[in-house]
């Protein structure tokens, strides 16, 4: 059993109580975005792990992930984790400060006092119908179709498929391309009101599937196999340098936090891997 001391979904829910790893897992669900989730519990009687008790944060565009990973981890290893989605600075002042063992998140190549290592990917595949006139796409003409500036290319007029505004994917692309703008102080997408908006990437697979007419977008490890997935300035998303849409996920600690850091990592880079590509991300190799 979980106590969840905190989770708060953008604008309304507001949740706290008595939880199982399930309901956890059904109240965030794989593409809906959570401000605050932590976790405590008494550890199992007799479990077994070199470190039963582990404490990390993570961003929420890595929550996902990092949920289905804990709780294969545990299951797998009888360790107790103890996590809290937050933003990417957040969890790096938790660790510099020793308020968790570690944490993981998108981006960061060196950070003053912190190990960092790759452990995986996250980012955008750029979709269209299997028949389009189209392989490749740029980065400009991405930010021009939507945000409804041209919805044209190459003499072909497209329909845009989009996740909703509650979609981590949704988060990552409109970091990635610039395709909001200040109002009134505050950040608001200028994606068309027209676009097609999906709660799943498999949706948009399917949508996209049946118009030849459509572009969208879905996670850069999520399945597109019934459409085909578009180069962007010429590089593809498996390419290792080049693809504009993706970006490392990365885990950091402090020296002293290695060991624990370093198991949870040999987990994830190993028996693991299947994680990343069930949530939508791209593992290291």
């Amino acid at each position: 059993m979980r106590r969840l001391a905190a989770l708060l979904v953008p604008l309304i829910l507001a949740l706290s109580g008595c939880a199982d790893k399930e309901a956890l897992k059904a109240s965030f669900g794989a593409n809906q975005p959570v401000n605050a989730i932590a976790g405590e519990r008494e550890p199992d009687e007799g479990a077994v792990g070199a470190h039963k008790n582990i404490s990390m944060q993570c961003s929420v565009s890595v929550l996902p992930l990092v949920a289905s990973a804990i709780e294969e981890y545990e299951s797998r290893f009888g360790s107790i984790v103890d996590f809290m989605a937050v933003g990417r600075e957040t969890s790096i002042e938790a660790v510099l400060s020793g308020e968790c063992d570690f944490a993981v998140f998108s981006g960061g190549d060196a950070i003053d006092g912190l190990n960092v290592h790759k452990i995986g990917f996250d980012g955008i595949k750029l979709i269209a119908h299997k028949d389009s006139g189209i392989d490749n796409i740029t980065a400009e003409e991405i930010v021009e179709l939507f945000t409804g500036q041209e919805l044209e290319i190459n003499s072909q007029a497209f329909n845009l498929v989009v996740l909703d505004k509650q979609s981590p994917v949704r988060q990552i692309f409109e970091e990635v391309f610039p395709v909001s703008s200040k109002v009134n102080g505050r950040m608001q997408s200028m994606i068309p009101a027209d676009a097609l908006v999906f709660g799943t990437d498999a949706e948009v697979v399917a949508a996209v599937a049946s118009d030849i007419n459509a572009i969208g977008f879905i996670g850069i490890g999520s399945d597109s196999l019934p459409v085909k997935a578009l180069t962007i300035d010429g590089a593809s998303f498996e390419d290792a340098d080049g693809y504009a849409a993706k970006r490392a996920v990365v885990l950091v600690h402090m020296d002293e936090k290695a060991e624990p850091a370093g198991e949870f990592m040999d987990f994830l880079n190993g028996e693991g891997n299947d994680i990343f590509v069930h949530n939508g991300f791209l593992p290291l190799s």
